[in-house]
């Protein structure tokens, strides 16, 4: 389990103002699930290792590229985030963003911008949750620009009913198919997954609580909602772009953490424990 020791050694150094900022990120969500309070968020030392141990090694990996991008994870002002919406649309009208999926599809209503460091520079990525009955809701397509507001590549991933009702993922780079998947996973639609989230909440708010870095790392998958199944999705999604194309990864990254759950108390009361 070396994933999960440099993701807890990880966590341990987070600090308090960038806890603050992801929480800010986090409570604006556009999933809707059940919220645990503060004082619910707990967990024992044997609950904390069962937790984990229900993660592959990859899936951890994919968790301690999450926990870095939220690190670096800010909220931008109103004027950035219009700009970069503007921007974002004026590519799309023009066909400089290349998708494949129909542009109806688009919830543009509900666009994320925020701005996030790879490699000691910073970007904003901006997140357009990709809607509609065939499509399951982490499905997304995210564009990182530059400070100077230029392109530097986006990613589409688009989650879907596949060969006998299993997962099918699709992430195309820059308009190109980088991957395509078939997970041996059943798909269920939106609501059952809506439920599989907050059951994972449910279940959390009824542990034993303890204190310590490990409680951290399992009181987070609690608030956020990352159930096995979602943590299979997320895995799936973004393991080929990371770490081998940093801007692309934190795209994919990104806009799994756009689509994030939970609310300000639960994450906070997480870097408490």
């Amino acid at each position: 389990m070396s994933y999960l020791v440099k993701i807890l050694c990880k966590i341990s150094m987070v600090k308090a103002g960038i806890i603050f900022a992801l929480s800010l990120i986090l409570v604006s969500s556009f999933i809707p699930v059940l919220n645990v309070s503060a004082s619910e968020v707990g967990f024992s030392e044997t609950t904390n290792e069962k937790m984990i141990s229900d993660f592959t090694d990859e899936e951890l990996d994919t968790f301690e590229k999450m926990s870095d991008i939220m690190e670096t994870t800010k909220l931008v002002s109103k004027t950035e985030t219009n700009d970069i919406k503007v921007r974002f649309q004026n590519e799309l009208r023009n066909r400089n963003i290349i998708i494949h999926v129909p542009e109806s599809s688009l919830d543009l209503a509900n666009t994320k911008v925020l701005q996030v460091t790879e490699n000691s520079k910073d970007f904003y990525t901006i997140t357009v949750p990709i809607v509609g009955d065939d499509y399951n809701l982490f499905s997304n397509l995210t564009v990182t620009y530059s400070q100077n507001g230029e392109n530097e590549g986006y990613q589409e991933t688009i989650i879907s009913r596949g060969l006998n009702n299993k997962i099918q993922i699709e992430s195309y780079v820059n308009g190109k198919l980088m991957k395509s998947d078939l997970l041996n996973e059943e798909f269920l639609s939106n609501e059952q997954i809506k439920k599989d989230m907050q059951n994972v909440q449910k279940q959390g708010a009824l542990l034993p609580q303890s204190r310590g870095v490990a409680a951290k790392i399992a009181c987070i998958v609690v608030v956020l909602g990352i159930s096995k199944y979602v943590a299979t999705i997320i895995a799936g999604a973004c393991v080929g772009s990371c770490p081998a194309i940093p801007v692309i990864c934190a795209a994919c990254i990104g806009g799994f953490v756009a689509l994030g759950t939970g609310t300000m108390s639960s994450v906070v009361a997480c870097f408490k424990l």
